[in-house]
């Protein structure tokens, strides 16, 4: 669920230590199904309720640009969760993301529908693609984008090894104001998400980032 009351920043996070992927399964009657031609549909759908997108519109037309632009990659690449009724209650994805000038791998657009939070459902999927990620032995540390909207999922990445982000600004990225600094921006988040986590790794990270003052 998306926490609307905070100022937005966008904020990276690593994963560069794969031996804290928790183990997780999915809760009962909750299944895992991978993407097949029409389901993007669903996709965005889901969006759509979670508030990730403004509308199922939205949704689909960057579903296409997005993910159809590299079809061979979706069906072994996109975790979808299929609820006992049959709906779609989830998706992750493994998915290739450029934010560091270079591709890398990333968890890609992490959304649980509302009715089915608190159930293990986001952990499942991350543990799955953290797993498959391991496999691909890919030299570059995994990493995630998110938001200070999304805090108490930053809670959740946190327990699978991924770390703020506090080196110097990525060549794709783009700050939320363009009268300040990527340093000042991307502190100021994680204070933001620091004070709402009461996250101690967080608080030692931004004491020791403040001083090396460095960004």
């Amino acid at each position: 669920m998306l926490d609307l009351s905070l100022s937005h920043y966008g904020v990276l996070m690593l994963r560069e230590h794969p031996e804290e992927t928790l183990p997780a399964a999915l809760p009962q009657g909750f299944s895992f199904c991978g993407w097949e031609p029409g389901m993007e549909r669903e996709w965005a759908a889901l969006m759509a309720r979670t508030q990730m997108m403004e509308s199922r519109e939205k949704g689909l037309a960057y579903f296409r640009e997005e993910f159809l632009a590299h079809p061979e990659d979706l069906s072994g690449n996109m975790l979808l969760v299929r609820s006992p009724e049959g709906e779609i209650a989830g998706t992750a994805s493994l998915w290739t993301g450029n934010h560091f000038g270079e591709p890398r791998y990333r968890i890609h657009w992490v959304a649980v529908d509302s009715r089915y939070e608190g159930r293990g459902i986001g952990k499942a999927m991350l543990a799955r693609l953290c797993a498959q990620w391991e496999g691909l032995h890919f030299p570059k540390p995994l990493y995630l984008a998110t938001q200070t909207w999304s805090w108490q999922a930053v809670g959740l990445y946190a327990r699978f090894g991924f770390r703020p982000y506090l080196g110097p600004q990525p060549p794709n990225w783009k700050t939320q104001r363009p009268d300040a600094s990527f340093a000042e921006e991307n502190r100021t988040a994680w204070e933001l998400i620091a004070g709402k986590l009461e996250h101690t790794n967080f608080k030692q990270y931004l004491a020791a980032f403040s001083k090396e003052g460095s960004a």
